[in-house]
């Protein structure tokens, strides 16, 4: 059960989920795959910061 706005499955679930989207929009060749590697280290340093505003 997941319970208030941090609790770890929440953010577990949405990190997975964003990875899960960028396979899927590689896969489905809307991006190229030699892009792969720069979207998932965005999205993970993207994720790491938060909502926070850009250096």
């Amino acid at each position: 059960m997941i319970t208030g706005e941090c609790a770890p499955e929440r953010i577990g679930i949405v990190l997975f989920a964003t990875l899960q989207g960028i396979a899927s929009i590689i896969n489905g060749n809307i991006v190229r795959p030699e892009l792969l590697d720069g979207l998932v280290e965005t999205a993970v340093e993207q994720f790491l910061r938060g909502a926070g505003p850009l250096p």
